[in-house]
């Protein structure tokens, strides 16, 4: 073909061919082909065992708060509550027991029963709950269980209203010509101890033995001392 400014005009070239690139991947890693798709939806990751356990301590831990939040029933207990025993004088038991304890009578016996027990405990020892807690926490008595072969003291507090048992129970042993006494368990709440209990709660009934020392003086005098079914006997 003749340009026109004369001479042939240039030929048109065809344009070479791209090349396709091929990147290799690098080692270790995946093709795209064979990478997983994204997933943007939630995950259930499932729950640990930690957190079933941790799950299972706090509904045993809410289930032991509530029973010892629950206040034991009492109502077998002959003298409980002092407030539905009549305003008849108490036999004095400390009285009792020393004149069984004279000399001159041979051979006494001093047989007390539960309501007895109970109605002179109340009169003779007046709690009073102090500290930062004696706003909300209130005494509300001292009770004897009386059944044979042991008693089980109760010591019962008023918290923000709700009435609040701790107990511990009392076993005798002979050892030779003397009687050892010993703590046997007891409760709190509705919770039994089985044969042990906490040591403030031995401290409380403790402190309660210091203010009737008198008394556990004169009980400690007596040869014998049996507990029966809603009784004591004390024998010189």
């Amino acid at each position: 073909m003749t340009s026109p400014l004369g001479g042939d005009s240039p030929r048109k070239r065809n344009a070479a061919p791209r090349r396709k690139v091929v990147r290799k991947p690098k080692p270790g890693s995946r093709s795209p082909r064979h990478q997983r798709p994204i997933s943007h939806g939630p995950v259930d990751s499932g729950v640990s065992l930690m957190t079933v356990f941790l799950m299972i301590v706090a509904i045993g831990l809410a289930i032991a708060m509530g029973m010892i939040l629950m206040p034991k029933d009492l109502d077998q207990i002959k003298g409980y509550p002092t407030e539905l025993i009549t305003t008849e004088e108490s036999a004095n038991l400390l009285k009792e027991m020393q004149v069984a304890l004279d000399p001159k009578n041979t051979d006494a016996k001093v047989t007390l029963t539960e309501e007895q027990v109970n109605r002179y405990l109340n009169q003779r020892i007046a709690g009073d709950q102090g500290g930062p807690l004696g706003a909300l926490v209130k005494y509300r008595g001292v009770y004897a269980d009386l059944e044979p072969g042991f008693v089980e003291l109760y010591l019962v507090r008023s918290v923000a209203g709700l009435p609040f048992t701790v107990s511990c129970r009392l076993t005798q042993k002979k050892s030779g010509y003397a009687t050892v006494w010993r703590a046997g368990g007891g409760s709190i709440g509705r919770i039994r101890m089985g044969s042990k209990q906490f040591k403030p709660i031995i401290d409380a009934f403790l402190r309660l033995r210091v203010v009737c020392g008198d008394e556990m003086d004169a009980i400690k005098a007596m040869r014998e001392v049996q507990f029966g079914d809603d009784q004591i006997v004390f024998a010189k």
